[in-house]
């Protein structure tokens, strides 16, 4: 029950700030997550001296399967393939190979 929307915990959590400075952050989101928070409400927004790119699966892989479900985030070569990509601060763009 603390995690429904509206509830005192969730509203404290959204008073806070989502990024913390020097941070770089990435998100991954798809539009079709039924499981997990769905873009916008994945997305973070970046605070003082945080850099935020927030990526919708959608928009990066336009050739992603449809839907692209909360398993696929985990499990499907696309997203192995962007994750890499992020955490060496490189541009999220989706490659042909990842396409299958």
């Amino acid at each position: 029950m603390q995690q429904l929307n509206g509830s005192d915990v969730v509203a404290h959590l959204d008073s806070l700030p989502d990024t913390q400075p020097g941070v770089d952050y990435t998100v991954l989101a798809s539009a079709d997550d039924t499981t997990a928070s769905t873009a916008p409400g994945a997305f973070l927004e970046a605070g003082p001296g945080a850099t935020v790119t927030n990526a919708l699966i959608q928009d990066v892989c336009p050739a992603a399967p449809s839907p692209f479900t909360h398993d696929h985030m985990r499990d499907h070569p696309i997203v192995h393939g962007l994750v890499p990509e992020a955490l060496a601060e490189r541009p999220v763009v989706c490659a042909p190979a990842e396409l299958g």
